[in-house]
């Protein structure tokens, strides 16, 4: 009896390490699925860089799901950006980091937009970037029964990739949409990706973002935004979602997800150059022992324009 008790144990452990190796594969070519997405476009897009009101801008973002779970996935972004003052440029770089039980991923990316005036009130962003994906699987964060089962092997291997993408944008004071790829070409001489000697057939995200604010008088404004993400392996996501703002003091509003999830959002100016903000998100009808299980997000979003201008 204990011997077979063993032999189970050992046989769903491996199932794990293979399902979780498989989940990794997708998920270093998949994006994470941010909720506050609409203020945090530059991950998803080159051509998102220069969009916001302000000159000079950072964003740390840091996402935890299903926080009682050992090994759950986590993700933290770090973008920043810049536009030229002849307003027709946009730099950005960003940084961003996932893991998930024994893989990691870390990325690191510069981004250009060209800034294309179509008439006075809307422009056309063009974006590129460039970048390297650091990957890493190990089996060392595991319970390992057998250290001479072929399968340690299989689920331990590291390396870097050169990553490339795109995007197009219509900005307007109070209206955006856009279209990009965020990973259009990666570099995988060492074949860690499925398919990836294959350029034309390799699987990329695809991803729609769209919005628009709607002022209901001069303290308050509405708003609608909506994302669409596609990726052959996990196929297509739709989120919507609707704040309402009260104008530099607060807001709040709800995200809905395609995959049934349901996410409450809010966030605080902390000050004229500061925003804070806050989601939490759950799978619609799952529980666990310990509650609903969801995902926390917690952002800040600081304005750096004039830092050194002194007042008059």
């Amino acid at each position: 009896m204990f011997i077979r008790k063993k032999y189970l144990m050992k046989k769903n452990i491996l199932t794990l390490l293979a399902v979780a190796c498989m989940a990794f594969t997708t998920s270093a070519q998949n994006m994470s699925h941010i909720n506050n997405f609409m203020i945090n476009q530059l991950y998803y897009s080159p051509a998102a860089a220069g969009m916001h009101e302000t000159q000079v801008n950072v964003s740390l973002l840091g996402r935890i799901q299903w926080a009682s779970v050992e090994g759950a996935p986590k993700t933290a972004i770090l973008w920043t950006d810049y536009r030229t003052p002849s307003q027709n440029m946009a730099l950005g770089l960003l940084m961003n980091t996932y893991q998930y039980a024994g893989f990691r991923s870390n990325d690191i990316h510069a981004n250009y937009a060209y800034l294309l005036n179509l008439n006075r009130k809307i422009k056309l962003s063009m974006g590129l970037r460039a970048g390297l994906s650091s990957i890493e699987s190990s089996t060392s964060r595991y319970r390992i029964w057998d250290e001479n089962d072929p399968m340690r092997d299989r689920s331990s291997f590291s390396g870097t990739l050169p990553k490339f993408g795109t995007g197009f944008q219509l900005n307007a004071k109070k209206f955006y949409a856009g279209f990009s790829l965020p990973d259009f070409i990666i570099v995988d001489s060492r074949k860690l990706l499925e398919d990836s000697a294959k350029f034309f057939s390799r699987e990329r995200n695809y991803v729609l973002m769209a919005g628009n604010s709607i002022r209901l008088n001069d303290l308050y404004t509405l708003k609608p935004n909506a994302a669409f993400f596609y990726h052959k392996d996990v196929g297509t996501l739709l989120k919507l979602n609707a704040l309402f703002e009260i104008k530099n003091y607060f807001w709040a509003g709800l995200t809905y997800g395609t995959n049934q999830s349901l996410a409450l959002l809010a966030g605080s100016f902390i000050s004229s150059r500061i925003r804070f903000t806050y989601s939490y998100d759950f799978l619609i009808g799952i529980r666990n022992a310990g509650g609903l299980i969801g995902a926390h997000e917690i952002g800040l979003i600081v304005k750096l324009d004039n830092l050194t201008r002194k007042k008059e």
